[in-house]
């Protein structure tokens, strides 16, 4: 029987400390997961996603959910690895921003002409320097794929709709 070390209410936070566990050599598992992705307002009434342990690791995970509580874990910019898109390509600098008018602008769309379009390239400015770039493994599928696809799923479903009126037409007399 395993014992339950940590409750929450967000399946993602019970997914972080359990994979702190493992990688720490304890055997943890998360329960009653699938109940709260799937009806996410009964997470309260069930006693949240558990994190659980088997009751000879109890001692070992408390410690480990303490560091957790009090930030052992945390990166700082000291102790992490860069990727070359977090600093920016022209002066090397840190110091960046994500630059999110896409978002904005697919919003508008979204709400004015009922047409999803979802923000594809994050643009970042450098604050030193005032740099703009788009990351390379940022980069992602052009903004004319969801028009493309938005115009092809009309051309089905107007096809479609032909179809059936024109069906209709033969056998609905």
């Amino acid at each position: 029987m395993n014992i339950t070390v940590s409750t929450s209410t967000n399946p993602i936070e019970a997914h972080i400390i359990c994979g702190r566990l493992k990688a720490e050599g304890i055997p943890a598992f998360v329960i009653f997961q699938h109940h709260i992705w799937a009806e996410w307002w009964i997470s309260n009434a069930i006693g949240g996603v558990r994190v659980q342990v088997p009751p000879n690791f109890y001692q070992q995970a408390q410690t480990v959910i303490q560091n957790i509580n009090l930030g052992v874990y945390e990166l700082t910019p000291d102790n992490t690895t860069w990727s070359p898109s977090t600093r920016c390509p022209k002066c090397n600098s840190l110091s960046i921003s994500h630059i999110n008018w896409r978002r904005k602008v697919a919003l508008v769309l979204a709400i004015t002409l009922h047409l999803p379009l979802h923000h594809t390239q994050h643009l970042m400015r450098c604050d030193m320097c005032s740099n703009k770039w788009i990351a390379r493994e940022q980069r992602g599928y052009p903004i004319y794929f969801p028009l493309i696809a938005t115009i092809i799923l009309f051309a089905i479903f107007f096809s479609l709709y032909s179809i059936f009126e024109h069906w209709c037409t033969l056998h609905c007399d």
